[in-house]
């Protein structure tokens, strides 16, 4: 049944950012007989980096089948692309374990850090890699890092930054020795 065909009120399920497990999502309550939607899920296919700006793809479910629909996800435990570790093997981690990084936790900075070492490859290198040996020096401050997963983001990150910091050092001083 189309969103356009029914006037009863939808709501929101979930948000996803990617949209691989919204239509895995979407699929499992198809399968169960529920009339699940996406919305954004067009423009992200074409423009994923605009996810966030958009907020994200909005898994609609009618009103009446809304708990039948949370009952169905629930089981089935969608494992997104941020929760699964590099290998991909590992079960998803609950929200509240100690593995999974929460907002303002020192897991957290480490998981920025790691990404601003990545980014600033791409995007002014010396300068990201600054910001993330400053979140670095930021976590070590707060008793660094907790879980496994977290200490192994912050030695990458810190390996990156002192290949990249030291490879600007020597660009540097080659171009000064020249111009003296």
């Amino acid at each position: 049944m189309d969103l356009r065909e029914t006037d009863e009120p939808r709501v929101i399920l979930e948000t996803f950012r990617d949209l691989a497990p919204a239509n895995i999502a979407r699929g499992l309550l198809v399968a169960q007989g529920i009339d699940a939607t996406l919305q954004g899920d067009a423009l992200i296919g074409i423009a994923w980096h605009l996810s966030n700006a958009v907020g994200g793809i909005k898994l609609l479910v009618p009103e009446t089948q809304a708990a039948d629909a949370k009952l169905v996800l629930a089981s089935a435990q969608i494992r997104r692309p941020d929760e699964m570790d590099i290998a991909g093997d590992e079960p998803p981690e609950a929200e509240d374990a100690p593995g999974r990084a929460q907002p303002g936790s020192n897991d957290s900075l480490a998981e920025a850090a790691w990404r601003a070492s990545l980014l600033g490859l791409l995007f002014l290198p010396p300068l990201g890699h600054l910001w993330s040996a400053w979140l670095l020096r930021d976590l070590k401050s707060k008793g660094g890092a907790q879980s496994a997963r977290a200490k192994m983001l912050v030695t990458r990150a810190f390996y990156f930054n002192v290949a990249v910091l030291s490879a600007a050092a020597a660009v540097a001083a080659r171009w000064l020795s020249e111009r003296s």
